[in-house]
């Protein structure tokens, strides 16, 4: 083992100089070398190594010199990191031991003889050092090679060199100084998937589509989705190790029947960037067309997986049909990632709470008799699109409401409940719970036999709190509040079959129909009269 002299330690110096360029190949540099570094001092023989782990989130990265800085704003430290370095040197060196780790400028570099190897985990090491941070001392000068083992739901940091001593160049025109006390900063990004709704309302979609996570729809609709993940920092291909592949997993209520994708467009939803082949650049898994509530996995084949790189965009369009059996309140649509690395290890994203919904309403009512206050059987109802404050007028411009090209009716039960499902309500990009309320009539069209049918259209409000399938007469936290409690007399049954406007007509027939036969029977008394 070659003893540690000064000599020894200036003569391996020099090496130093070097290493930018290796620093430089290995995608991740740390540390700065001076052409010409200062001389180290007498007696110094070691140092240390300090990491600071950092999610790197909105922030912008800041360069590191080897000394301690102030992490950039939104960055996060991150514990449970686990780092390991081992000494190395370079060909030629009397400490050469085992195979080549590494090659940079036509140099090779070994592990150390001297065993100099260790690990850590980043954690919170209180004052000193802070959140999120290793400390290794008592480290012999040199050159060591650092290594992160992945962390599921992050990008993995490339290898990278630390020398201790490194340089820190003085500024301004001030003399270069050695730092033996090292501090890194390796930043990771999230391994993520995002997912939102595109906006119907934005019929240009060529310069990034205008999108939403909430959505208000009717059954019918086709729907847009747009999937976007990002290749991570350090992505490598390597043949029956590395795969990308995203998967779109709609609720019951949603159908997917169309699917696109795109590499770097240049706007979220943007309909440009390369356009992916199936089958060349990807596969479908299961193929279409699929059924309500089918998920769909877009696998990325070996062929494009050599061409991406790192920071290339992903960005999968799927396009859903929104079917009758969708759920009242909100109707999600989830996305996730799994991602395997050159090494073999699988990483996984989801959108979680991020997940990007769309939402119909519903109505619930109960209809009585007015006498007993019982549930009342047989009572069909009809809405009509409240667009003013004139039912007839509304009527006549917008007929019956329909959903998914049927009108919508409700006949009660035999407890006299009734509902309407899959009512459109709220704006685009409001919560499904909280979403602006939208008005219908509600018009009985039918009385049960032996009632007098309600003779007036009344104005019933959707939103996230009008649709509950519990609701009773009986008291406690579902009982029906007056609102929801329509009352039918028992008598003569006007039979409205059409608008309330109609019900004017039939009165009208009704008075001229008696009208008429008063002046029949007068004038059958006066014909009598006058032939006597």
């Amino acid at each position: 083992m070659e003893a540690i002299t000064k000599k020894s330690i200036l003569k391996k110096a020099g090496i130093f100089a070097v290493l930018f360029a290796l620093i430089l190949t290995l995608s991740m540099p740390i540390a700065s070398f001076a052409a010409s570094a200062p001389t180290i001092p007498d007696g110094v023989t070691d140092g240390s190594i300090t990491i600071h782990k950092l999610d790197r989130q909105t922030s912008t990265p800041v360069p590191g010199t080897g000394t301690e800085i102030t992490p950039p704003s939104g960055a996060v430290p991150l514990n449970g990191v686990e780092f390991s370095y081992i000494k190395v040197v370079p060909d030629g060196d009397a400490n050469v031991e085992g195979a080549v780790l590494f090659t940079s400028g036509g140099v090779d570099y070994y592990k150390d003889s001297d065993d100099v190897t260790g690990s850590g985990t980043t954690a919170n090491l209180g004052a000193t050092y802070g959140d999120g941070a290793i400390y290794w001392g008592g480290l012999p000068l040199g050159l060591y090679l650092i290594h992160e083992t992945p962390l599921n739901g992050f990008t993995q940091v490339n290898n990278f060199i630390v020398s201790i001593p490194t340089t820190v160049h003085g500024a301004s025109g001030a003399d270069d100084t050695l730092e033996f006390d090292v501090h890194v900063y390796p930043k990771n990004s999230d391994i993520s998937v995002d997912k939102d709704a595109a906006d119907p309302d934005d019929n240009d979609p060529t310069d990034g589509t205008d999108t939403t996570d909430s959505l208000p729809v009717a059954v019918g609709d086709d729907v847009d989705w747009f999937i976007t993940s990002s290749i991570p920092s350090g992505y490598e291909f390597v043949a029956g190790k590395t795969a990308y592949a995203i998967t779109d997993t709609p609720s019951t209520g949603l159908m997917i029947n169309a699917v696109e994708v795109r590499l770097n467009p240049t706007d979220h939803g943007a309909n440009n960037g390369t356009l992916l082949v199936l089958g060349t650049d990807y596969t479908l898994t299961p193929a279409l067309p699929l059924g309500d509530g089918d998920a769909v996995t877009v696998a990325f084949t070996d062929a494009r997986l050599a061409l991406l790189q790192a920071g290339d965009t992903i960005q999968i369009k799927v396009t859903t049909e929104v079917l009758d059996s969708a759920a009242v309140g909100a109707t999600e649509n989830e996305a996730g990632l799994a991602y395997t690395n050159s090494d073999g290890e699988d990483f996984t994203s989801g959108t979680g709470d991020d997940t990007p919904e769309v939402f119909m309403g519903g109505l619930s009512f109960i209809k009585v008799d007015a006498d007993t206050g019982a549930g009342l059987p047989g009572a069909t109802f009809k809405l009509v699109e409240k667009s003013s404050s004139n039912f007839d007028a509304d009527f006549t411009a917008n007929g019956y409401f329909e959903v998914g090209g049927a009108v919508t009716e409700a006949t009660s039960g035999s407890d006299g409940y009734f509902e309407f499902k899959n009512l459109p309500y709220g704006l685009i990009g409001e919560d499904a719970a909280t979403a602006t309320a939208k008005e219908y009539w509600l018009v009985e069209t039918d009385a049960p036999g032996g009632y007098r049918l309600i003779g007036a259209a009344t104005a019933v409000p959707v939103d996230g709190n009008s649709y509950n399938a519990s609701l009773t007469l009986a008291a406690g936290a579902n009982q029906a509040d007056p609102s929801q409690i329509f009352e039918n007399f028992k008598g003569f049954e006007f039979p409205l079959t059409g608008g309330m406007g109609t019900l004017l007509f039939v009165v009208c027939g009704i008075v001229l129909i008696g009208v008429a036969g008063i002046v029949i029977v007068s004038a059958r008394r006066k014909n009598g009269k006058a032939a006597q």
